[in-house]
């Protein structure tokens, strides 16, 4: 099974990984994500639809089931998924899982994704279809198969 760029998925098994770490074996550390009575979740805090600070996205509304599932209280750390996304959170164990995530990723152990999705231009009539196209595509009608 192939997977698209655009793709997200929920990275499971570091979820698993990092809870079944006992918070004991790695030393003192002032990280909540490493405290059992939390699930300390690492998202983009403006991303919607995926997620955003005040908790619209349907990334939060998962986060807000897998935390009541493992009967722990939901914390949020954000951090704009960029460049770094996964080394300043989830590699300094700042947060027990990253919610979304492209299903092509070396850098995490994905699940399955748990939706697919294509991403759409949209542009104002008057703005000429072929303004963002490079010449070479420009005889060819919108759309890719």
């Amino acid at each position: 099974m192939s997977h698209s760029p655009g793709a997200r998925c929920l990275p499971g098994l570091a979820l698993l990984a990092a809870l079944a770490a006992s918070p004991g074996s790695q030393g003192a550390t002032d990280h909540e994500a490493r405290a059992g009575r939390y699930l300390t979740v690492c998202g983009d805090p403006n991303n919607l639809p995926f997620s955003n600070e005040q908790l619209e996205g349907f990334e939060n509304r998962i986060a807000v089931l897998i935390a009541g599932d493992l009967n722990r209280t939901l914390h949020y750390r954000w951090w704009p998924q960029s460049v770094g996304f996964i080394r300043n959170t989830l590699q300094t164990r700042l947060c027990d899982v990253i919610m979304g995530i492209s299903a092509v990723n070396d850098l995490v152990q994905n699940t399955n994704p748990y939706y697919r999705s294509v991403y759409t231009l949209i542009y104002r009539a008057d703005a000429g279809r072929n303004r963002l196209a490079p010449p070479v595509l420009s005889p060819l009608a919108d759309g890719v198969t």
